[in-house]
């Protein structure tokens, strides 16, 4: 694979620097298109306002008069100007009217923590969610209110917008500037910061919960499962708790759901650690990592959660927090490092845009933890969700292309073990046939010295007593015919066993002996009729020689029916078994019972071949008169 460990930086390293100002460039775009709110002088941008705090309850009616305004300058950080308040501040800022609105009108506050009432001349222009407890938490979401031209002053008269604003001590709550004007400039701008803030966060949640989907299906089917596990722990962690800039209700109180999302924050920061630590030595081919090299990340995790839930206040949870984030930088750094290492030591582009991804979501955490910990300005946006994508992009690209590699390797090798097969099956076959016909030849052969051997003492024997009978003068012809036609017979029968060497189907062979012998037993006064019962199938053991030992089985069967019985009419029949196939000679003479002489009957020789054959034997009476041979033969 491209990724083999042990390789230093060479030549597969194309232009890294190209990757970095890639990485670095994607920052600056990124950094552009975050809002920049500089209006047109159609739009008023109020930065001077009266304030009134007006305790924890929230008031019932508008400030009385007399009440002790102070003076102060927008944007309005609760941080620095009333760190220990918690509670409603009444906002009064006056503004005359220009001349030259024209069409719709809007009020838009880019920032306000946690929610805002919004008023005009002492009417309710909007309020958007709940200002009671459990307040909605618009604290990361633009506000924008319609603005009735009717409840507006003529130009050149004051006009005074009272905003109620709930926040909680020491949680980057206040007012930042708000503005007043056209409408469609307003909306624009209201919904470049509403897109970067809340929807843009939102597409980043459901990507990284879409890439943590994606290595849960990884999870149970590889061979490092422990690494797919922290890395669809991180992304679902990260992915979950990225909504908190999103959702703006919930059904627990914020200092509760606040916890959560540090808790979570902390939780991804840990995940992350040792998700990095199994790539870097996945990436290496190192075993995967021990426990006992995870005890600093799960430690980390573990004291957050059992710190993160005791603050009673948000002021001593952002106190905590800041103290946390140290370790949850250092962690970070930690997880870089192995990330920068990983590519020096591998080399290849995947893993230098891995490492690059990562120092751009460290700067960007750093970026994270500076707007959380400013108390002077209000309104920055938060940037780590942004990087985060990316990142875990590149560890998925990184992902595919080593399955991609693994997969055109496999494919590789499986062509290669194809033609190998190839070349296999075409030896094995042509080894195949070297054996089958070794084989044929040795069983040719070893028929042949059997037609010999057979011939010599049967068919020799009968020739041999034919050649003396025709030169004894005294001999009869009808005895030296009947001893010819027994040399054939031997002859044919030789014949038709290497004849079903092929074939070894039992009905063909003894068709061909009944079809040879039925035109001399019809001379003779004996019908040979024949009869096949079921579906015979060829037997593979009928080889020459068992068939040989059949047909001279049957042959005595018949001659014992002919010479001894005198019968007028014999059954030659095959049946069909279970298992092998079953031969029976059923004759219609005087029964083996009546016979003056059995041992002349050749019983012994043909029980000699049935055992050679693997068959069993039986001779008896058959139904009604006569007598049946039966040969059952199971192979």
């Amino acid at each position: 694979m491209a990724d083999a460990p042990g390789v230093a930086v060479s030549s597969r390293l194309r232009r890294p620097a190209a990757i970095v100002w890639l990485l670095l460039a994607c920052c600056a775009w990124l950094a552009a298109c975050t809002p920049r709110e500089h209006f047109a002088d159609d739009v008023l941008t109020l930065t001077r306002a009266d304030s009134l705090e007006v305790g924890a309850a929230r008031p019932a009616a508008a400030p009385p008069a007399g009440a002790p305004w102070r003076a102060v300058s927008l944007p309005d950080p609760w941080d620095l100007s009333r760190p220990d308040y918690q509670g409603y501040v009444w906002y009064r800022l006056p503004f005359a009217r220009p001349a030259n609105w024209r069409g719709p009108l809007a009020i838009y506050l880019p920032s306000v923590s946690m929610n805002a009432q919004v008023e005009l001349n002492g009417q309710l222009l909007g309020l958007q969610g709940r200002i009671d407890e459990p307040v909605t938490r618009n604290f990361y979401t633009p506000l924008l209110f319609g603005l009735p031209e009717s409840l507006l002053r003529p130009p050149g008269q004051q006009n005074e917008l009272r905003i109620l604003v709930m926040g909680y001590r020491l949680y980057r709550s206040g007012l930042a500037a708000p503005s007043v004007g056209p409408a469609a400039t307003l909306q624009a701008a209201w919904s470049a910061r509403r897109f970067w803030q809340n929807t843009g966060t939102l597409i980043t949640s459901v990507l990284m919960l879409g890439l943590a989907f994606g290595g849960a299906m990884l999870w149970r089917r590889t061979q490092r499962p422990r690494m797919y596990a922290w890395f669809t722990l991180a992304a679902t962690v990260w992915g979950l708790r990225n909504l908190n800039f999103v959702l703006t209700d919930n059904p627990w109180g914020n200092l509760w759901w606040n916890q959560a999302s540090l808790l979570g924050a902390a939780a991804f920061v840990g995940l992350f650690v040792l998700f990095t630590q199994e790539y870097s030595r996945w990436m290496q081919r190192l075993p995967p990592l021990g426990w006992r090299q995870s005890a600093l990340p799960l430690g980390y995790v573990v004291v957050c959660a059992l710190l993160l839930p005791l603050p009673v206040d948000t002021a001593q949870l952002r106190r905590l927090f800041l103290v946390l984030a140290i370790g949850a930088l250092a962690l970070a750094a930690w997880s870089q490092w192995h990330l920068t290492r990983t590519a020096l030591r591998i080399g290849t582009r995947s893993t230098w845009v891995v490492a690059f991804a990562g120092v751009v979501y460290l700067l960007l955490m750093l970026h994270d933890y500076a707007v959380a910990a400013d108390r002077r300005d209000l309104g920055q946006l938060f940037l780590r969700q942004y990087a985060a994508v990316p990142l875990f992009v590149a560890f998925t690209l990184v992902w595919t292309e080593r399955y991609r590699q693994a997969f055109d390797q496999v494919g590789r090798l499986s062509e290669s073990l194809k033609c190998q097969v190839d070349a296999q099956r075409v030896e094995l076959e042509r080894k195949v046939g070297q054996l089958t016909s070794a084989e044929r030849e040795r069983v040719l052969s070893q028929e042949r010295e059997r037609l010999v051997s057979d011939l010599h003492d049967g068919l020799g024997l009968h020739l041999l007593t034919a050649l003396k009978m025709a030169r004894d003068p005294s001999s009869a012809r009808e005895t030296l015919a009947e001893v010819l036609a027994d040399c054939l017979d031997e002859l044919r029968l030789a014949i038709d066993s290497m004849s079903n060497i092929d074939e070894r189907d039992p009905v063909l062979l003894l068709g061909s002996l009944r079809f040879r012998l039925a035109p001399r037993l019809q001379a003779a006064g004996v019908n040979l009729e024949w009869q096949v019962v079921g579906e015979v199938d060829p037997q593979p053991w009928l080889d020459a020689p068992k068939a040989l030992h059949l047909l001279r089985v049957v042959q005595e069967a018949l001659t014992n029916a002919v010479r001894h019985a005198g019968a007028t009419r014999v059954l030659l029949k095959v049946e069909a078994q279970p298992v092998g196939v079953a031969v029976s000679i059923i004759d219609d003479g005087c029964g083996i019972g009546t016979a003056s002489d059995t041992r002349g009957l050749g019983l012994a020789s043909m029980r000699r071949r049935a055992a050679l054959l693997g068959a069993s034997l039986s001779v008896g009476p058959a139904a009604g008169s006569g007598t049946e041979v039966r040969l059952v033969m199971a192979g």
